[in-house]
């Protein structure tokens, strides 16, 4: 049987091996008239070093009048770019705001 200090060892060894990454980013989305949707490229820092990463965005700072800005989808491009997809949900203005990406790989 193999000693048990030597396999709690060998388990927290794995552990430090395995490399993790975080990674974030933030873009303006820019005017979107009501109703409209658009696809937004942020870019990520530091660069991962694939596209095999998870990846979370949110929507920020909306300045629109009834009704907000609101996250669709994402999409991982690159190892340094995550496009998003936000729609305004305004009924009757122009709506701005920002994107913010948070990436993970590990």
């Amino acid at each position: 049987m193999p000693d048990r200090t030597l396999m709690y060892v060998d388990q927290f060894t794995n552990l430090l091996n395995q490399q993790t990454a975080i990674a974030a980013g933030v873009a303006s989305v820019g005017a979107l008239a009501a109703g409209q949707t658009k696809q937004v490229d942020v870019t990520i820092k530091p660069t991962m070093p694939d596209t095999n990463y998870s990846a979370a965005a949110i929507v920020f700072g909306d300045a629109s009048i009834i009704g907000s800005m609101a996250y669709i989808s994402h999409t991982i491009v690159s190892p340094s770019v995550v496009r998003v997809t936000v729609k305004n949900n305004a009924l009757i203005s122009l709506s701005t705001g920002s994107v913010q990406v948070t990436a993970v790989k590990g």
